[in-house]
């Protein structure tokens, strides 16, 4: 299983604090761009120093930089529009990124294949429940072949998580399998098996979902 690390910089300066933070257990780290493109907007030179420090760590501590950008229905605070989100992964990638994560339902077919499967992660979420078509929502995701999917919901009772598993157990494509909410955390110790890769903040202070264990868990 690949742990995935994470982390929502406010300023490029923190993006290299956070950086610093990842150890030798840690195979991916997931950046969120959304609140630090706009400083990246006010000063373009900084895009080099951020390549530094991807270079760095990719090298360092041996890790995967996985890039995200998200909007407010993802439960991030990206500012700009669907095609400017697009263009900014794009750059992320020609930094040296190895590979950017998409929600299926925030963007339009045209945008997702802008980018090569092979570095495309493909995900769906869902913050408020389970939906009953995950198998349609899967085969909608197969026609982008994305080299992993990413499966977030937030089961409200036990029937429904176990319903997310039973789904989970037939997808035999390298997929993520994670849980919010109130379950959250018990549907993730439920899933580990299961799950391509889960997530763990580097502290309390750093979680980016409801019920997201940190690294201090893997002990």
């Amino acid at each position: 299983m690949k742990i995935i690390v994470p982390i929502r910089p406010r300023s490029v300066a923190e993006l290299e604090i956070l950086l610093r933070k990842i150890d030798k257990r840690v195979d991916i780290i997931e950046v969120w761009f959304d609140i630090i493109v706009q400083e990246l907007m006010m000063a373009p030179g900084l895009i080099t120093h951020i390549q530094s420090l991807l270079t760095r760590s990719k090298i360092e501590q041996q890790v995967e930089v996985l890039g995200v950008c998200k909007t407010a229905a993802e439960k991030g605070s990206f500012p700009g529009n669907a095609s400017q989100r697009v263009e900014l992964l794009t750059e992320f990638l020609n930094l040296g990124g190895n590979c950017i994560d998409l929600d299926v339902s925030q963007n339009s077919a045209d945008q997702i294949q802008t980018f090569d499967p092979e570095k495309l992660w493909l995900s769906y979420h869902d913050f408020q429940t389970v939906p009953a078509d995950l198998n349609e929502i899967k085969e909608a995701m197969k026609k982008f072949s994305p080299s992993v999917y990413k499966f977030a919901v937030t089961p409200q009772n036990q029937e429904q998580l176990q319903r997310f598993i039973d789904f989970a157990q037939t997808v035999k494509e390298p997929a993520i399998f994670t849980t919010m909410g109130p379950l959250g955390l018990k549907g993730r110790e439920q899933l580990k098996a299961l799950t391509w890769g889960a997530f763990y903040a580097l502290s309390p202070e750093y979680t980016t979902a409801t019920g997201q264990p940190t690294l201090e868990d893997l002990n």
